[in-house]
């Protein structure tokens, strides 16, 4: 499967360099950047080209994210279940959004800041 597949033609318009892109914004654990970063160099594409094939594979494929690795897990005897009384996701989602609610306008700016700075003035 290409892009051509879902109907993505170079041609479709002679305005944009990207007649029919739309961007994604993700973050990912730095190591997982550098395996993609690696692993589409060493396949000689970039690394816009490798996460996109991967994406169309995904969905090609009917994968469903942590599906086989549960799989793995149960087969293996692995797999747990959350402990009893555990927060439903939603519920702790409700929790979050009413405590944000209640801090001080500004509060966090300062960490905010200092994880902007790590991130983009820290030298490696």
């Amino acid at each position: 499967m290409h892009a051509t597949d879902f109907g993505f033609s170079s041609s479709d318009s002679p305005v944009r360099y990207h007649p029919t892109m739309k961007q994604i914004l993700t973050r990912v654990p730095d190591g997982l950047h550098a395996l993609a970063r690696t692993e589409a160099a060493a396949r000689g594409v970039s690394l816009n080209e490798f996460v996109t094939s991967a994406i169309e594979q995904a969905i090609a494929t009917g994968h469903e994210g942590s599906a086989p690795f549960r799989a793995r897990a149960a087969a293996h005897g692995l797999l747990m279940a959350p402990p009893r009384g555990a927060a439903h996701p939603e519920q702790m989602d409700a929790e979050h959004a009413s405590w944000t609610a209640r801090q001080p306008e500004g509060a966090g700016d300062a960490v905010v800041a200092a994880l902007l700075a790590e991130r983009y003035d820290a030298t490696p």
